[in-house]
């Protein structure tokens, strides 16, 4: 009967559950389903949404997990894209991954993640078991394939090209996608393509902005590119991807991807000191396929493109039209010794008619690598690719040269500032430069400085440092490179407290001073100024003593004769001179803020003269022959005591103090400085400074 019972409850249990679910699975198959097809469209941004719920509500599912990967890295996050992909290594069980295609090409999705962001021997060590396991044809094909990448990238970086990459750096660069930059005939102003914000345009469906042209020009003091301003509106449409493609070697001729209509070439003149209506080239160049980039050649005839129109060899290819009377003839593939099965973009080429372009077809580490051959038209030499550290595991496309031979270009490579950003190579010789040294300093009230951290970083090479200030002086030295960009972030107990993007100039000297930077930005430091202990001393003339000792702020809390000391190395400086110079007096005056009767203060005054006295008989001074201790009470006010009537708190304690005089000189002769630290508009501008002599009877102080 139990049994029965349990059986029923099971039942009933099951049959509720059903029920409760079904509106749940109803939604899940919705999500499944715009999550396929936006997949299968390569709308990534639309998979990534629905791929996202489902690893929420499904968590346990590998193969939402995988899917997500993917297209994370379809849009250049890499590193969430491992984060997900190994999450579905890890779902996946050990016989899954033996034998099922789906639980296979999720590894392979896990090894090219890895591989794009650089980390090949952890991709290999994902793919050659995976290699042994599938038995798909088309699958292992792709596993080997994905072998052979990290393979050449092992041997790419064992024998590395004499080329220096540097990211051009945050003035130009940013969490945002950069690329297909083009630098002008006189190297001054750069052109490039950014998803950077434009006042009027809207947000995409993938969180970015849509593309637009910047221009920024070279800073005449550091050599670099900054201030990127996008173009006019009549260049910069609206809710429209504009990219820059090339500009003429006269700059009189920018031609522009728009992509409406699957990808449109056009080209705008220069007019006055603005870009004209964009036009769309002819039929020769466009058509109702892709037409993704072009590069005009040096004397104007000739225009490199690429298409995936038919009758190429696969993906996209380069053609290249010839222009006669004005306008641009038929189309030319340049063959397959350029073009492969896979897609070609990018083409550049050089005022030596040297060519340059981007391939996925040719060997390479990976993604897009950057080739070069010479010829013409369908005559080309074998391409030659540029090799590591140019190229990487990732995308590396769109180029530009200069006349000094520095090449930029766009890539996706680990460890830049956003999806992708701008660089610039060039021979070592050529992009090697010297180092400057910055001298810099923190600033802290409190002169907490050990609280103090300062990060910089490199961002022209990706590199990061770190630098604690000196625990005295608050001073430390920034190590950088002339030419190169830098951000410094100032750190106080973790917490930022100020950041600055600057350059360093190519003709920068070996060493230079950088910005003096507050730890406690807004808070107004007390100045020191400077109290002479001695009358005798001309215009603070110190060459005349012997020793010079600094008496650092001693201040006592509101009707209290307990000494608040900056430091107590000042009084022991202070009772060594004393014990050495034993015919030596000192004369050590007490003050009080003018709060409460002024009989009072002025007995308080001298009980805080008086803890002075003890410290320094603590430490073996013969007090009763060498120190005197007086009161002046609350007269002689070194900072008002009053603000609109009322009691300043925060002024009355600089009135709270000691001052110290030399009565008598001993074998060697002393000049006490005393430092008191107060702000400008506190100061009291009838302060008598030390040497005062209290008056006669206890009079009140009225400031």
């Amino acid at each position: 009967m139990k049994n029965k019972l349990l059986s029923l409850s099971l039942v009933l249990m099951t049959a509720v559950g059903v029920l409760s679910s079904e509106s749940v699975l109803a939604q899940d198959k919705t999500v499944i389903n715009d999550a396929e097809v936006a997949f299968n469209s390569n709308d990534w941004a639309t998979a990534v949404k629905n791929y996202k719920q489902l690893t929420e509500s499904k968590p346990e599912n590998p193969y939402y997990h995988s899917q997500l990967g993917y297209c994370y890295l379809q849009i250049g996050k890499k590193d969430l894209a491992v984060q997900e992909l190994k999450k579905a290594e890890s779902l996946y069980t050990g016989k899954q991954k033996a034998k099922k295609p789906i639980a296979q090409t999720s590894q392979l999705y896990l090894a090219s993640a890895l591989r794009q962001s650089d980390n090949v021997n952890e991709a290999l060590n994902v793919l050659n078991p995976l290699k042994e396991n599938v038995k798909k044809k088309d699958l292992k094909a792709k596993v080997q394939q994905e072998i052979e990448l990290c393979n050449y990238s092992v041997e790419s970086k064992a024998n590395p090209k004499d080329w220096v990459a540097l990211n051009l750096g945050a003035f130009v660069n940013g969490s945002e996608a950069n690329n297909s930059p083009v630098v002008t005939k006189s190297g001054n102003e750069l052109y490039y393509t950014s998803r950077k914000k434009i006042e009027g345009h809207e947000v995409e469906d993938d969180n970015a902005y849509d593309e637009n042209i910047f221009k920024c020009t070279r800073d005449n003091t550091t050599g670099t590119f900054v201030d990127p301003q996008p173009l006019s509106s009549n260049i910069n449409l609206v809710g429209t991807h504009i990219s820059v493609l090339s500009i003429s070697n006269d700059g009189n001729e920018m031609y522009i991807y728009n992509d409406e209509m699957n990808g449109t070439i056009m080209v705008s003149k220069k007019q006055g000191n603005s870009w004209g209506e964009p036009l769309e080239l002819n039929s020769n160049i466009n058509t109702n396929y892709r037409e993704t980039h072009a590069d005009i050649s040096k004397d104007g005839s000739k225009l490199y493109f690429t298409s995936n129109r038919p009758g190429g060899y696969g993906g996209l290819d380069l053609y290249v039209s010839e222009r006669v009377d004005g306008e641009w003839g038929p189309a030319v593939n340049l063959g397959s010794v350029i073009n492969t099965d896979q897609d070609e973009e990018g083409a550049y080429i050089a005022d030596d008619g040297t060519l340059y372009f981007s391939s996925k077809g040719h060997k390479g580490m990976g993604g897009y690598d950057m080739f070069k051959s010479t010829g013409d038209l369908t005559n080309w030499s074998e391409p030659e690719n540029l090799g590591y550290p140019v190229n990487t595991c990732a995308d590396e496309v769109f180029m530009s040269r200069t006349s000094d031979g520095k090449i930029y270009f766009s890539s996706t490579r680990a460890n830049g500032m956003g999806a992708s950003d701008l660089y610039v190579f060039g021979p070592s010789a050529l992009m090697k430069t010297d180092a400057t040294i910055l001298n810099a300093k923190v600033e802290d009230c409190s002169k907490e400085y050990y609280k103090g951290l300062i990060k910089v970083r490199d961002n022209s090479t990706g590199e990061d440092f770190e630098y604690t200030p000196d625990n005295i002086t608050g001073e430390y030295k920034i190590n950088t490179y002339r030419g190169h960009n830098y951000t410094l972030t100032a750190y106080k107990n973790g917490s930022e407290v100020f950041s600055e993007i600057f350059d360093v100039a190519f003709d920068a000297s070996p060493e230079q001073d950088y910005k003096t930077v507050k730890l406690d930005p807004g808070v107004e430091c007390p100045q020191e100024i400077f109290v002479s202990g001695d009358q005798n001393v001309p215009n603070g003339d110190e060459s005349k003593y012997d020793y010079t000792i600094e008496i650092h702020d001693i201040y006592f809390d509101f009707a209290d004769d307990k000494m608040i000391i900056s430091s107590d190395e000042d009084l022991d400086k202070l009772a060594d001179y004393l014990n050495e110079n034993t015919t030596a007096k000192i004369q050590i005056i007490g003050y009080c803020d003018s709060e409460g009767l002024a009989f009072f203060n002025y007995g308080l005054g001298l009980k805080r003269a008086n803890a002075a006295v003890d410290y320094l008989k603590k430490k073996k001074v013969n007090v009763a022959s060498q120190v005197v201790a007086v009161s002046c009470g609350e007269e002689n006010p070194m900072a008002y005591n009053f603000y609109n009537g009322a009691i300043d708190k925060e002024a009355t304690k600089f009135n709270r103090r000691l001052e110290f005089e030399v009565v008598k000189q001993g074998a060697k002769t002393l000049l006490i400085r005393p430092i008191q630290s107060i702000p400008n508009r506190l100061k009291n501008p009838n302060y008598k400074g030390s040497g005062y002599k209290k008056q006669a009877g206890y009079p009140e102080t009225k400031i």
